[in-house]
């Protein structure tokens, strides 16, 4: 059983709804994201800056990042950009892109329930951006980024949310990135049968691993009587209903010495073979795509055959960022994924070739092209307690920073 209940949140208002509501950080690139806020000061981006969105010549020390975070948000304040806070309220939250829809409830749940696995993760984290997120909590004072879960839902729960998105929404609109956002806050006479819907639901992070680590570690490190603690208890969340939710890829990106050198290494220890744009879809199951730029400044693909080797005790090991890994970025080129400063970026998107190939690389830059993972194999490794490499999954929509706004510990 989970511990979920409704949170006192404040919406964006629909005048601030073109600038406020920032893209998804991981994403865009770091020049993106400095962009981003050139073209629009308001965004929610400035409030949850990482150091490598500085600009050049500005301070990216992590205690002046914070402090400027707090001010971002303080600006935001002052202008007005929130409207009046709904104590204790539950939120329906629909995002629709493209083809595609899906619609869950904004909620709190119990931190404590990530520090005992009833909430079950699936990727690993970095410590030192956890930590700076716990910090990022502690020193701003709010959440505005919902940890994304998916869940099984109950008939119950899906006739609640469907009476409750069945009048006009509280808020709708579009971003310029073409994600429209609708939200309802539903009734709180309802409250009771949705905590009750919910508590009976197994929960699934898709995204924020960082997030909810840093809630739990903001959570232990406070004095249990102060008020952030109390607030601290809870994570913002919004969970989706696993038959809705869809899962991309995030592809490698490896600086290389060129490609020539890359393909020469890589034949080395694996079968190897040309391929083209043409041919991505002829290409075998165990067979990645690896593609570059040659001496010529053309586009060069190949195709490397990674060994299955999985097993039911290890659902993992079968799959494109699992196997990437284990056998090629760590042991052939001496890459970590779980370790800061390696020669690896990670670039989210579609897998065929012709979103693949759309993609700018430099001639000392590779990209391994990704499969996204199943949604059974994720529950799969979940309920075993095992973690994949990071940025193994990319669901789409997500959730935007800057439409929900959590204050906590500063009333």
């Amino acid at each position: 059983m989970t511990t979920v209940r409704p949170l006192s949140l404040q919406l964006v208002l629909p005048i601030w709804t073109a600038e406020v509501p920032s893209p998804p950080h991981d994403g865009l690139s770091v020049a993106e994201r400095r962009e981003h806020l050139r073209r629009h000061p308001a965004s929610y981006l400035a409030v949850t800056r990482a150091p490598e969105d500085v600009e050049p010549g500005q301070s990216s020390e992590l205690k002046h990042l914070l402090d400027e975070g707090k001010k971002s948000l303080q600006a935001l304040k002052q202008q007005g950009v929130f409207g009046p806070e709904h104590d204790q309220t539950y939120f329906a939250y629909r995002l629709s892109a493209d083809d595609h829809s899906q619609t869950g409830i904004v909620c709190g749940i119990a931190t404590s329930e990530y520090d005992s696995g009833d909430v079950r993760i699936h990727e690993k984290i970095k410590g030192e951006r956890a930590d700076h997120l716990a910090n990022h909590f502690e020193v701003v004072g709010a959440q505005s980024s919902p940890i994304a879960l998916t869940f099984d839902p109950t008939k119950e729960f899906s006739d609640l949310l469907a009476a409750s998105t069945a009048a006009d929404p509280a808020l709708d609109f579009v971003s310029p990135d073409g994600l429209r956002q609708q939200i309802w806050a539903i009734d709180k006479s309802q409250n009771d049968s949705i905590s009750t819907a919910l508590e009976q639901s197994t929960f699934y992070l898709i995204d924020g691993h960082h997030r909810a680590a840093a809630a739990s570690r903001l959570r232990h490190r406070l004095d249990p009587a102060s008020e952030l603690a109390n607030d601290a208890d809870w994570m913002l969340c919004a969970a989706f209903p696993s038959d809705q939710i869809k899962n991309h890829a995030f592809h490698r990106v490896v600086s290389i010495a060129d490609f020539d050198s890359l393909h020469t290494l890589l034949s080395k220890k694996f079968a190897v073979r040309s391929g083209s744009t043409e041919t991505f879809h002829q290409r075998q199951d165990s067979e990645l795509v690896v593609g570059g730029v040659d001496s010529d400044g053309n586009q060069v693909w190949l195709f490397v055959d990674l060994p299955f080797g999985g097993t039911t005790e290890d659902p993992l090991a079968d799959l494109d960022p699992v196997r990437l890994s284990s056998q090629l970025l760590h042991p052939v080129l001496d890459i970590d994924e779980s370790s800061p400063g390696t020669r690896l970026r990670y670039r989210s998107g579609p897998g065929d070739a012709q979103s693949v190939s759309a993609i700018d690389l430099t001639p000392q830059e590779a990209i391994f092209v990704m499969r996204p993972v199943p949604i059974e194999a994720l529950v799969a490794a979940a309920d075993k307690g095992l973690t994949m490499p990071p940025k193994s999954t990319y669901f789409l929509p997500k959730v935007r920073s800057g439409v929900f706004l959590r204050t906590i510990g500063h009333r």
